[in-house]
């Protein structure tokens, strides 16, 4: 054969060098590709897929427990939970958060970075609230497109109801979402991040009480997310039911008679502490916290300080009110007797300090009158001379020890102020000054270094009502498992021993109290042919924003024959003229409570 043929021609098996060096190049970046991709899954996100890969089989949702009932001491529900719906969200279920937070905004309105900062700041196997007590709306949008949602859950769960709305907030209190702070504390050491616990007020004083125990149930998810089956690991516990002493009806009779007035009205029984009605103005409607809480009306609570709790929180000069307080101590010992007259020339003759040491008659006087009519009249002359016999440290100690003025009355509410009592010692550390005679004499009329909760004048009320027997003010009368405030709070081992007050001392007192309310004492209208009554009305004077403004008192006790009960009002930078101008209202609230026993009898 001729070799020639084939010579400067192209045998049909030859391969194009190009096309060789692109097919290898194509062969090489495709297994480049794969070898980055498995070196991804296999190495570098090996936890994450092998996690992925089971939880598509198996995950473990948690269920709400629901909180105890609280009741009043009729019966009457106070706060209760009810069902609703939340939103949860599991982040590494979740394929694309960015897609899916896009998805949730157009939803139900959530922002969609503000949701995307939650879930990434999550724990990447736990249930994230996303959102609580989803409208019936938002639950149906988010059902309707739950195939495009893998990871977002609506799960039932409950919300605290208040059917009385405003009535009895400051003390009943609130719930929500727990805090960091509060996951960090020894007695939510158990507790999940998204558990719902009291904030205030009684329903945080008996949390532990009130909680209950979270579900636990085991589900089959399929790889799309759709539960396939599930178990329940750990059953739901409700938590306890709470009875209170308040009797709600008394407390909206209360919140009436207050209107527009800032101040409060206390209702206590004298012989066991039991607080029948304890009302604050203004107030708030705790439904508030289990809706979506508008930024502006949150502002406007703020404002006009609706979340701040008079009675155990105020803190007040008790004016004339502290009068039956310096008269036991001086009666005790032996600074006045029941008869000594003390002359009242309407001002006390100290030069240069006449202005500020009148009556409240002047330039009236009251002349020569003993200690009865003194508290009958409320003379402050009388009890300016008065204190001024007393040594200082032992009146002091007295207003402490056995007053209770300046320590908590150990009320089951977590918010609770001391109120303040000056002292030589106090005056020169912080004034720099030594304790003059006119420091002593203005406690004598409940004025100067001296503050006090309503609270703490209601239990020293009690005090002199029950004789000398310490009362301690609570609201708690059993739980569901037969506790009680005293079995669980134990207020007796906080008390010190009280000075002994005769029999004697206490009926001048009260007896005085009692001539208060008939005419011309100072509580007058309190006068009425249903019980009687003993009382001391207060106008305490008090410098706010560099002017002078008055808070009024009236605190009672009835009947004054056999005293049972105390009753209290004040009114917090009051319009009225006189404290005596209150006793109409006190003796409707008190009327009021003989008309609900009467009832009943």
């Amino acid at each position: 054969m001729n070799n020639d043929y084939y010579v400067g021609t192209k045998s049909k098996n030859d391969i194009n060098p190009v096309k060789i060096i692109v097919v290898v190049a194509f062969v090489a970046v495709i297994f480049a590709y794969l070898s980055i991709k498995l070196f991804s899954l296999q190495v570098l996100n090996q936890d994450r897929y092998i996690s992925l890969a089971s939880n598509n089989y198996i995950r473990y949702i948690t269920q709400e427990c629901p909180r105890g009932t609280i009741y009043d001491r009729n019966g009457i529900v106070l706060a209760e939970d009810v069902p609703t719906f939340h939103l949860y969200a599991i982040p590494n279920e979740i394929p694309e958060i960015s897609h899916t937070a896009k998805l949730i905004e157009d939803l139900i309105g959530i922002d969609q970075k503000t949701l995307i900062t939650k879930i990434e700041d999550g724990f990447a196997y736990a249930e994230i609230l996303i959102k609580d007590n989803l409208s019936y709306e938002e639950k149906t949008r988010v059902e309707e497109n739950e195939y495009k949602l893998k990871g977002i859950f609506v799960k039932e769960g409950f919300k605290r109801y208040y059917p009385n709305n405003e009535s009895f907030c400051h003390s009943l209190g609130y719930t929500g979402v727990i805090t960091n702070d509060d996951l960090q504390l020894d007695e939510m050491a158990q507790y999940q991040p998204n558990e719902r616990v009291g904030q205030v007020g009684l329903e945080r004083y008996y949390e532990s009480f009130l909680h209950g125990e979270m579900g636990l149930v085991k589900q089959t998810v399929d790889v799309l997310g759709n539960v396939e089956n599930e178990t329940v690991e750990k059953e739901i516990v409700k938590g306890n039911n709470l009875k209170l002493s308040i009797d709600i009806r008394l407390q909206k009779e209360a919140e009436q008679i207050l209107g527009e007035n800032k101040g409060c009205i206390i209702l206590m029984n004298a012989k066991n502490g039991e607080l029948l009605t304890c009302a604050s103005n203004p107030g708030f409607d705790p439904n508030f916290f289990s809706g979506p809480r508008p930024l502006e009306e949150w502002n406007q609570l703020i404002e006009k300080r609706a979340f701040f709790n008079i009675p155990s929180m105020g803190q007040y000069p008790p004016g004339s009110t502290f009068k039956p307080l310096i008269s036991l101590f001086g009666l005790n010992n032996e600074f006045v007797t029941p008869t000594e007259n003390i002359v009242c020339e309407g001002a006390l003759n100290i030069p240069g300090m006449e202005d500020k040491y009148k009556c409240w008659v002047y330039p009236s006087a009251h002349g020569p009158i003993n200690i009865i009519k003194a508290i009958k009249i409320s003379c402050d002359v009388f009890f300016y001379k008065l204190a001024d016999r007393f040594e200082v440290d032992s009146f002091i100690e007295f207003l402490k020890i056995y007053g209770g003025i300046s320590l908590k009355t150990r009320v089951d509410l977590v918010s609770e102020d001391n109120g303040f009592l000056g002292s030589p010692e106090w005056k020169m550390k912080f004034k720099g000054q030594p304790w003059y005679r006119g420091d002593s004499m203005n406690l004598g009329i409940g004025q100067g270094y001296l503050s006090v909760t309503p609270l703490q004048m209601t239990k020293l009320y009690g005090k002199i009502a029950s004789k000398g027997i310490a009362i301690h003010p609570h609201f708690l009368a059993a739980t569901s498992n037969d506790e009680t405030y005293f079995s669980i709070c134990k207020p007796e081992e906080y008390e010190v021993d009280s000075p002994k007050i005769s029999s004697e001392h206490y009926q001048t007192v009260l007896k005085g109290m009692h001539e208060a309310t008939l005419y011309p004492g100072t509580a007058s209208g309190l006068n009425n042919n249903v019980v009687t009554i003993a009382a001391k009305t207060g106008t305490a004077m008090a410098e706010s924003n560099n002017s002078t403004i008055q808070h009024l008192w009236i605190i009672s006790i009835f009947p004054y024959e056999n005293p049972e009960m105390v009753a209290l009002i004040m009114f917090e930078n009051s319009a009225y003229n006189f404290a005596g101008d209150l006793a109409p209202f006190l003796k409707n609230f008190i009327l009021y409570y003989y008309k609900l026993e009467s009832e009943v009898n």
